[in-house]
């Protein structure tokens, strides 16, 4: 952008070629071998004076976890979310499994016990016990297709 505004100001001007000099001595201040030198004697005295108060410092931490006074906090973000999904996941295939179980048995029912009376009030007794299992049946799937999960 510069470049173009100075083309549009001397169709002879180059950013580059006026720009290098500076950049140069920029550079060259930045990267010289006293600014280096100072650089890594600072680094060396930081690293000499960690060297002697690390060990001091690493044992009083150590002697604060022995006497349990150091205790550690996490927070897992959205952690709370994926639990709340994963114990409706949970919730929904107990029903499920709990549904299957109620048919099942219901249709064995049916099939086996005929005690006296059975005529009468089988009928009855086993189509409101289906009608039941059929209510909790639905309601499973409607709960699964409004979640989403049944695409």
């Amino acid at each position: 952008m510069s470049e173009g505004l100075g083309a549009q100001l001397g169709p002879e001007f180059k950013l580059m070629n006026f720009a290098e000099p500076y950049f140069k001595r920029f550079w060259l201040k930045s990267r010289s071998l006293q600014k280096q030198v100072r650089r890594i004697v600072q680094g060396t005295q930081e690293l000499t004076e960690l060297g002697f108060d690390l060990p001091r410092k690493a044992r009083r931490m150590l002697w604060q976890l022995e006497r349990g006074e150091m205790s550690f906090i996490t927070h897992h973000e959205g952690l709370q979310e994926a639990m709340t999904e994963l114990q409706k996941a949970a919730n929904r295939v107990s029903l499920s499994i709990l549904t299957a179980a109620l048919v099942i048995g219901l249709w064995l029912l049916m099939l086996i016990y005929h005690p006296p009376g059975w005529e009468k009030y089988g009928s009855w007794f086993f189509g409101t016990l289906f009608l039941i299992v059929m209510f909790f049946s639905l309601g499973i799937l409607w709960k699964i297709w409004r979640s989403g999960r049944m695409k």
